[in-house]
């Protein structure tokens, strides 16, 4: 998979559905699949299974270790939604999705809250150091600020400056905010607000791709926690299916005409 493609994969929107998803509400259970692991002895006849189900060693072990898989999975899943709610950004948990969170933005907007959206925007792009207002337009990216957003700030600086002004100073300016320079990023922050749902859709996409680190141990938190718990399902259908198979021969053993 290209590093690209993986990093549209785990942005925060993405993760969010998977952290508030059924099976992550599944963690609830963990505690009852504990009292099952450690308490078993009056659920035994009912959960255990019979010996030599299966003439591999490892799906025997497996389909024995079906009720401590399950609560270790579950426990990994928790461990990754934890870590959702604690490291993902404000913009992200505060709407169901991005259409839900530029309704919101739109109905509170002012003036102001328009420029320092875009301030703070432009100030975290500039602050980290590999950015520069000159790779607005790189024709790649990077996972903290890829193509998406690049393409989405080039255009509204371009929207927003006088004919004749540099994008890239004016990006400069917006962002220092320099007394000196007032009569610089003043006006540029006054025509913002015919703009206001292109300025929050670039404070959206720059938090959806915060902390690529972060992004990456989330979603192999829960996506290794997931398939750990579905381990033991995948177990159950080889046994049952191993069954059918036993049946079958079984059947066709006994239509076989007995020799006299």
């Amino acid at each position: 998979m290209k590093s690209g493609s993986f990093n549209e994969m785990v942005r925060w929107s993405n993760l969010a559905r998977l952290a508030s998803g059924n099976f992550a509400k599944l963690t609830v259970a963990a505690p009852f699949v504990a009292f099952i692991i450690l308490h078993n002895e009056p659920l035994a006849p009912f959960i255990e299974l019979s010996n030599n189900r299966h003439p591999m060693p490892a799906i025997e072990y497996l389909a024995l270790a079906r009720f401590d898989l399950f609560y270790l999975g579950l426990i990994i899943v928790g461990l990754g939604v934890g870590l959702f709610s604690i490291v993902s950004p404000k913009q992200i948990t505060t709407a169901d999705s991005y259409e839900a969170f530029i309704a919101l933005k739109e109905t509170t907007k002012t003036p102001s809250g328009i420029a320092g959206s875009l301030r703070q925007t432009l100030e975290r792009f500039l602050a980290d150091g590999r950015e520069n207002p000159e790779d607005m337009a790189h024709p790649t990216g990077t996972a903290r600020f890829p193509r998406r957003f690049r393409e989405s700030l080039h255009s509204l600086m371009h929207t927003i400056v006088e004919d004749g002004q540099n994008p890239v100073d004016a990006v400069r300016s917006m962002a220092r905010r320099d007394a000196s320079d007032e009569s610089t990023w003043s006006p540029l922050y006054k025509r913002l607000v015919p703009h206001s749902i292109d300025v929050y859709r670039l404070e959206y996409i720059e938090a959806d791709y915060a902390r690529p680190g972060a992004r990456a141990a989330v979603f192999w938190l829960l996506g290794a926690g997931i398939l750990v718990a579905l381990v033991p399902t995948v177990i159950t259908t080889a046994l049952v299916l191993t069954d059918l198979v036993a049946v079958a021969e079984m059947s066709n053993e006994a239509a076989q005409p007995v020799p006299r």
